[in-house]
């Protein structure tokens, strides 16, 4: 039984699309799930990143947006056959604010999948990045979908792979990392080991 990290947006739960709809109603834009080519939205925007920060809290607040999110299809079914055969534990960078809403939306479509939730903005004994928190935990793998992300990690030793999204098909990765999608996720996590 290995222990799985898992991010949670953009792999488990698709908040981009709610937040996308947010964004265009206020900039007046038409920005789809599929034009997001990185994690820098406010070029998609055209504002600043201290602006984009305000929109992501205001958004999170917003009941109205964060109800529109929800598990990619049939994430559930995969989640809940890892959690059959592996410890299971999310790793995400949404800040510790938003803490509650993690974990009820988590409990709401995982219940009882994942043992721990883990922010890298919480608290002051917690590493501030996935790599070392994933260390911390003893995590052997990280399901991520930021190539910067599963980068870091490999940095400090923890093996990656990443969720296939728009964001991530246009770079070519480096040695040991797969990108691939829910249906081949254990075949991808069982080659990594």
């Amino acid at each position: 039984m290995a222990h799985i990290a898992l991010d949670v947006d953009g792999v488990l739960l698709n908040s981009q699309t709610p937040f996308l709809q947010y964004a265009n109603a206020k900039y007046g834009t038409a920005c789809r799930f599929q034009d997001i080519r990185s994690f820098d939205f406010s070029s998609l925007f055209g504002i600043s990143s201290h602006q984009l920060a305000e929109d992501f809290a205001a958004f999170f607040q917003s009941l109205a947006y964060t109800s529109l999110i929800k598990p990619f299809r049939d994430t559930q079914q995969y989640v809940r056959a890892l959690a059959q055969h592996h410890k299971l534990s999310v790793v995400t960078a949404r800040p510790i604010a938003f803490e509650n809403l993690t974990a009820a939306s988590l409990a709401h479509y995982f219940d009882g999948c994942f043992q721990d939730i883990y922010h890298t903005s919480g608290p002051l004994d917690q590493p501030a990045n996935k790599g070392d928190l994933c260390k911390k935990i003893g995590a052997k793998i990280l399901v991520e979908d930021s190539l910067e992300n599963a980068c870091e990690v490999m940095q400090r030793g923890v093996p990656a792979v990443l969720i296939r999204r728009p964001w991530n098909t246009g770079e070519k990765l480096p040695n040991g990392l797969r990108r691939t999608t829910w249906p081949n996720l254990g075949r991808a996590i069982r080659r990594t080991f």
